[in-house]
């Protein structure tokens, strides 16, 4: 498990009379530039599919393959089992997730973060800089 900054207010909703961190916040205390106080959370980082490309994380939700894409139902039950033990049991709200593989299951794991209140950040490859870029799901 990691750590990650994130912005204040997702935290608390916006409610700036009852944060606990607007003693923190240029955005409340009005002070230029105006930008809310940050904290930092415990996040897990994974892979979707491990091994397919060099990734900055060692551990993924799926092995190497699958061995029936179409069968979404066993995807399902892999990605409950997997990220509950990995996520929920640790009691983090916030995936980082390596984006390589199959779209049927990176579906399944936003739904799976969906239902379970998980704060989900997709990192996408960019062939042109070899670096990993990031992209929030607003679920």
């Amino acid at each position: 498990m990691s750590k990650k900054l994130v912005n204040a207010c997702s935290l608390c909703g916006g409610r700036c009379w009852s944060c606990g961190y607007s003693d923190s916040c240029k955005q409340w205390e009005d002070v230029a530039p105006y930008t809310p106080a940050t904290v930092e959370v415990p996040c897990v980082r994974l892979a979707l599919f491990q091994s397919r490309h060099d990734l900055p994380v060692s551990d993924a939700v799926f092995g190497h393959e699958v061995a029936d894409p179409t069968d979404l139902v066993a995807m399902r039950v892999h990605v409950t089992r997997r990220l509950n033990s990995l996520v929920v049991d640790q009691g983090v709200k916030y995936l980082d997730l390596y984006v390589t593989g199959l779209t049927m299951a990176l579906v399944e794991v936003i739904n799976w973060c969906a239902s379970h209140d998980v704060r989900l950040t997709l990192y996408h490859f960019d062939a042109t800089t070899g670096e990993y870029f990031p992209q929030d799901v607003r679920i």
